[in-house]
């Protein structure tokens, strides 16, 4: 496991044009904040993940440069354009080529659904999932916490595994075998009891 972990949502692939003597050079990076932060980590020899989305052709160069980097990349490729921009700096200043903003990332299904809707994702730690799916609720957790201590100002818990057995399809099984799952819960809601009367009443 890294010792950091960075989510950059759409991660920028760089392409530079700058003087070097009587010829030119072209630059390819990948940019954008969270892999500046990813880059000066690397430098103090910290190992970092990056988790993003990769859309495209660029998205695939910026994975391999990320790579490159000594980055690990935990990236979800989707279809689509990715952000990059092309610059001139032979005069001395940016001069924009081109810009490619980017497709937005697409509204997943899941949040059509009505205001209020709960849903629990489980993601397993691994450097690559096998995909997302939607999964049933295990009836038992993996681990149980139990409230062993308590007084004025402190509490105690203790943890520990499960001996029951993954039911087969249940999200607890597919996180196990490397899937995100995806289940949609039903909300807890607020259901006025009648015990105390309102503030304000009578």
């Amino acid at each position: 496991m890294s010792d950091v972990t960075i989510f950059a949502p759409s991660p920028i692939l760089t392409v530079t044009v700058e003087n070097s003597g009587d010829a030119d050079e072209i630059h390819i990076h990948a940019g954008g904040q969270g892999v500046w932060q990813a880059r000066m980590l690397r430098r103090l020899g910290v190992s970092v993940t990056m988790c993003c989305s990769l859309a495209g052709e660029a998205g695939q160069v910026i994975r391999h440069l990320l790579e490159d980097d000594g980055v690990t990349v935990v990236g979800i490729e989707r279809p689509g354009r990715a952000s990059a921009y092309v610059q001139d700096r032979r005069g001395g200043e940016r001069a924009e080529i081109g810009t490619e903003v980017g497709d937005p990332l697409a509204r997943h299904e899941l949040l059509r659904h009505p205001r209020g809707r709960v849903i629990n994702v489980n993601v397993p730690n691994t450097v690559e999932s096998r995909g997302m799916v939607e999964a049933d609720l295990a009836p038992f957790g993996i681990v149980q916490t139990t409230l062993t201590q308590q007084d004025e100002h402190h509490v105690r818990l203790a943890v520990e595994d499960l001996p029951r057995e993954p039911v087969p399809g249940s999200d607890a099984t597919l996180l196990a075998d490397g899937w995100i799952t995806v289940t949609g819960l039903d909300p807890v809601s607020h259901v006025p009891l009648g015990i105390v009367a309102e503030v304000g009443a009578g």
